[in-house]
């Protein structure tokens, strides 16, 4: 799917939940909320576990640089965003500002550009990434925003369905590589709930669109102006240390480049809402940093033309 597709999938899914909840607000919030349950207990689970089931790390000979570059992208990002929320943002919506700062969207742009311009090979390293990135920061996620001890088995139990699918997802894969006739079996069912777990997106671009439709205060255009530089803008800037100094592979660098820019997750909109964050702002917040992405994925990828021509 080239990225112009992209774009006018993302504004028709969001325009169609947007326009619902203006028109129907209490059919829409209900609807919400029933979208959100299922797409954090079946559709992202079955997404979770259609990707990582996919995964041969064997297959990526740059695996050890690719996690050392997920482990600088955590590290950066969740400095970044507790920086940000001490000096500036008011204390109610810290969390909610780590949530859409830290967790990144590693799957929307990159894995269409990588695919485009490295093929399955580079889709590959793509789910590996964004996989990985993903289950560390729902792990780290109490640390990083500083929970009491006693909060911490609430949050797992509230992002259960999530850790648990990535655990199932990992014993899928040690059974079927010491067991190879599974293999056939596994990727037999992952077939058939493919037609399903391809619902996820467009479903989780309506519940954005809905929350877009929530009353919003003038006051909240500055956060999100600080939150699309803290999410597409200086990250970049900081990547350029440590690209210099470990002198990657041309697909690496690509990879890199395109998480470090990437947009808040869409997923954060449902985490915001299981948590009790103002899903409001959450969607706004991750519908500028969309918007951002894509207004940066051009000039990004005629840099890289540029810099591997």
């Amino acid at each position: 799917m080239d990225l112009i597709s992209i774009m006018l999938r993302f504004i028709l899914w969001v325009s169609l939940g947007y326009i619902s909840t203006s028109r129907f607000p209490e059919l829409s919030d209900r609807l919400t909320h029933l979208l959100v349950r299922i797409l954090l207990y079946v559709l992202i689970p079955l997404s979770i576990l259609s990707a990582v089931i996919s995964i041969s790390i064997r297959d990526i000979e740059s695996f050890s640089q690719i996690l050392l570059f997920i482990l600088y992208h955590l590290s950066v990002s969740t400095l970044l965003a507790t920086a940000y929320t001490r000096l500036m943002a008011s204390s109610h919506i810290k969390d909610l500002i780590l949530l859409v700062i830290v967790n990144h969207n590693g799957l929307y742009l990159p894995i269409a550009i990588m695919s485009m311009l490295y093929g399955e090979k580079g889709a590959l390293m793509t789910v590996i990434y964004a996989e990985i990135y993903f289950i560390l920061f729902l792990l780290l996620f109490p640390l990083i925003t500083g929970r009491k001890l006693r909060d911490v088995p609430d949050f797992y139990r509230k992002m259960f369905p999530l850790i648990f699918t990535f655990l199932i997802s990992i014993c899928l894969i040690a059974i079927y590589r010491s067991v190879p006739s599974w293999e056939t079996a596994i990727h037999s069912i992952l077939q058939r709930i493919k037609p399903i777990t391809g619902m996820t997106g467009m479903l989780a671009l309506y519940v954005l669109g809905n929350s877009l439709a929530g009353e919003s205060h003038s006051r909240n255009n500055r956060i999100i102006a600080h939150v699309i530089a803290l999410r597409n803008i200086i990250p970049l800037l900081l990547l350029i240390p440590p690209l210099i100094i470990i002198n990657p592979e041309e697909i690496v660098i690509t990879l890199v480049i395109l998480e470090f820019m990437s947009s808040s997750a869409v997923a954060n909109v449902i985490i915001a809402d299981i948590l009790g964050y103002d899903i409001n702002l959450a969607g706004s917040m991750v519908f500028w940093t969309t918007i951002a992405a894509f207004l940066l994925v051009f000039p990004v990828l005629y840099f890289l033309s540029s810099l591997f021509a």
